[in-house]
């Protein structure tokens, strides 16, 4: 918003004469290593090649004398700077990807155990589907299960704030996928969860027979969004979300209704 600012006041007479009063630091002499190295000066001289740029793909698409209008050359500095802005964050987030895929990692039926869920997808405001219609304690969980950023011993084990990394439950380690899929001491309370996907499968020339496939993690939360929510909070025993897990049921807060 401030770039944008900028760029569209660098065209007006006001932003002209800032940039003018903005070339060097007062009272130091034009050898100065300072000299012409203020800020204000710097971020006006990007600004004013995005101006220049916008200027030209807007040109190339309209008419010469509409972009004397303010409100049409804002509008396309606007978009040129979302443009820009988003093969930026593509690029940056492509980049943490590759770098994240050159660690080790174990792989399961259900997933990985190193690599969050969120390094998985691509980037773009589809992401935010998934937290549609969720309170924000659901979203925060799901947050936390799909960047890894969790209180389970896994990660707080790393950051010495555990005493291992393993589950309580003594057969792996303490992670998402394990109490979602494996943990023993959660068996019973799995059965809540739509873990396994029913199928027809056929049988050469006989009658049909049930047969399952089993999810996996980034299938569940994505399908299944609230309901994984609601199960990690009553189950993964945080005490981010101990209120949570005992009043669920009841209903959200009266003062508090999006708890």
């Amino acid at each position: 918003m401030a770039m944008s600012h900028r760029a569209c006041n660098s065209m007006a007479e006001d932003g002209k004469l800032l940039i003018g009063k903005t070339t060097k630091f007062p009272f130091k002499s034009t050898r100065s290593p300072c000299s012409k190295k203020q800020p204000y000066f710097k971020l006006y001289q990007a600004a004013s090649r995005l101006a220049e740029k916008a200027k030209d793909q807007y040109l190339s698409k309209s008419l010469p004398d509409v972009w004397d209008n303010a409100v049409d050359r804002r509008i396309a500095i606007d978009e040129d700077l979302e443009a820009q802005s988003d093969t930026l964050c593509r690029y940056i987030w492509w980049w943490f990807k590759e770098k994240r895929k050159r660690r080790s990692t174990r792989q399961s039926w259900y997933g990985t155990h190193c690599h969050p869920l969120a390094t998985r997808g691509d980037w773009g405001a589809s992401n935010l589907k998934r937290h549609q219609h969720l309170t924000r304690v659901e979203s925060t969980i799901i947050l936390h299960c799909r960047t890894g950023f969790i209180g389970l011993n896994s990660y707080l084990y790393k950051r010495t704030l555990a005493d291992s990394p393993m589950c309580p439950c003594g057969t792996n380690t303490h992670t998402v996928e394990h109490l979602f899929f494996e943990c023993r001491l959660l068996a019973n309370a799995r059965r809540n969860l739509p873990v396994t996907k029913w199928t027809v499968k056929l049988i050469e020339g006989r009658f049909g027979r049930w047969a399952s496939r089993k999810r996996t993690l980034e299938q569940l939360i994505d399908e299944h969004p609230r309901t994984m929510a609601q199960w990690a909070i009553k189950t993964f025993g945080l005490g981010q979300f101990e209120w949570t897990s005992r009043y669920m049921e009841t209903g959200p807060s009266i003062s508090n209704p999006y708890l």
